[in-house]
């Protein structure tokens, strides 16, 4: 299954680098950056190499578990050995973050929370379903920042909380549970319980975190980690432009594997950084709910003028309201900080802002011009380094097949990573199927070298990237549903 691939980045008109070099946008942003508070300490994630085999699925695998069955085979140590039998993509743990909440909940909060905090917030209100991975990572982190949450939850309280509805129970101040006809009118439910709070506590100050975490605010930690993955690089002695022949990244790929991986059954390997992040143009998979860590990864790469993509998974809804999003959340982000970012950028690449990085400056005409798109708040979602596709196997939002769970507990058991079939199985399964393609086509185009390298044990490194969000809880709530299955 060839995915259609995007134009690159460099440039589109509306959304433009904040400065005229890579390096010197990575300055102007990490300025932006400094002046601000955050959740955590710091935006950085372990980056592990995947393998996964090469090999088409047979003729047993076919239609709906084709790529399924591929992405959870593990490669076999003699086949690996021969020949270009795996394919080597980048995984972003973000599900390593927090040990409770996973990763994509914690980039969402990482500034905004800190930002109602400022603010002389008391109060959270936000809601979500039973099993809402928002819903228990606002509890955690407002309960962590010394904020109540009032939490309303679609449905009925089920008789044994497990999972993200024990989290969420647990650490929030206030969990109500609404009728769906309520949570249809998720305005009119946010306006009425505001003002409960607020009769019984004359003092508080209220806000209100949309369903997901989809606010201009929430996109910052997005922007924060692409800021972090460009930098990575030379912090971790990773090349951080192009090189050499082969697959972009391999060469140093093979100089951080570890001695005899050929012969070796482990298939993820720790690499610390994306190698080469100025000239390889990585599609970075991001399955996607409401779209928020697509698009505010999509901005963060936008303003870096990185060569990179962004692919959002469509999980819960047509392309159409993922374009809305996209419009809609770009158009908040660049009123709220537009001015600020090509402000700064400005100021650096004329010398006021005490640039890092960068000899390069900006043109007056040019900087000014960004400057006034950003403050408008007019540059068109189009213009983002960001695609829309569908599930390789499409479905309703929630369904589960039976051979999805059979998958997770394939790919934790020969890979050591957890996965959930809702959300992040989605975008394993195309991590593995762009590889699949990629490696193949290297190897065809240069069998005796190049890309396919019998020091990598016959690994091909493509330029796929997931970005692993989290969501191990919901396997509670599963196994609820789907006892058997597990």
């Amino acid at each position: 299954m060839a995915l259609p691939r995007p134009v690159p980045l460099s440039g589109r008109a509306g959304v433009p680098p904040l400065a005229s070099t890579i390096d010197a946008s990575h300055a102007a942003l990490g300025s932006f950056l400094q002046q601000r508070h955050w959740l955590r300490r710091t935006a950085d994630t372990p980056v592990q190499l995947v393998h996964v085999p090469t090999q088409r699925p047979g003729p047993a695998f076919t239609g709906q578990h084709a790529a399924t069955a591929a992405a959870a085979a593990p490669a076999a140590p003699a086949a690996r050995a021969t020949g270009p039998a795996a394919a080597g993509w980048w995984l972003l743990r973000d599900d390593l973050l927090h040990p409770v909440l996973g990763g994509n909940k914690v980039r969402k909060l990482d500034g905004l929370l800190p930002e109602l905090v400022q603010a002389g917030v008391t109060d959270v209100v936000t809601c979500g379903g039973v099993q809402s991975a928002h819903t228990a990572a606002v509890a955690v982190a407002a309960a962590e920042l010394g904020l109540r949450s009032h939490l309303l939850i679609r449905g009925e309280a089920p008789q044994v909380p497990t999972g993200y509805q024990l989290v969420t129970r647990m650490y929030g101040t206030h969990v109500s549970y609404v009728t769906r006809a309520e949570y249809a009118d998720r305005a009119a439910m946010f306006d009425r319980r505001v003002e409960q709070v607020r009769q019984q506590d004359a003092a508080a100050k209220v806000a209100v975190i949309a369903e997901g975490g989809g606010d201009a605010a929430a996109l910052l930690g997005l922007v924060r980690l692409s800021h972090w993955l460009l930098g990575a690089a030379s912090t971790c002695g990773v090349g951080s432009s192009s090189s050499g022949g082969g697959a972009p990244g391999e060469q140093d790929a093979r100089q951080l594997l570890p001695e005899g991986l050929g012969s070796s059954r482990r298939l993820v390997t720790d690499v610390g950084a994306l190698p080469h992040p100025q000239s390889t143009p990585y599609r970075i998979l991001v399955d996607s709910g409401t779209g928020t860590t697509a698009i505010g990864l999509a901005i963060g790469i936008a303003l870096l003028g990185l060569p990179w993509t962004v692919v959002g998974i469509m999980l819960a809804g047509e392309e159409s309201y993922y374009r809305s999003q996209a419009q809609q959340l770009l158009s908040s982000f660049l009123q709220r900080y537009g001015p600020e970012l090509y402000g700064i950028g400005r100021a650096e690449a004329t010398g006021l802002g005490g640039a890092r990085g960068g000899s390069s400056t900006v043109g007056a005409s040019a900087t000014a011009a960004a400057a006034e798109a950003g403050g408008a708040g007019e540059a068109s979602a189009g213009a983002l380094p960001l695609q829309w596709v569908p599930r390789l196997v499409p479905r309703r939002f929630g369904k589960v097949f039976p051979q999805d769970i059979a998958t997770c507990k394939q790919v934790a058991q020969s890979h050591g990573i957890g996965l959930d079939p809702i959300y992040s199985l989605s975008a394993w399964e195309l991590a593995c199927w762009e590889a699949q393609q990629a490696a193949v086509a290297a190897a065809a185009a240069a069998p005796a070298a190049g890309a396919v390298d019998a020091g990598m044990g016959g690994v091909t490194a493509t330029p796929v990237v997931m970005l692993h969000g989290g969501g191990a809880l919901g396997l509670h709530g599963l196994a609820q549903r789907y006892p058997g299955a597990f």
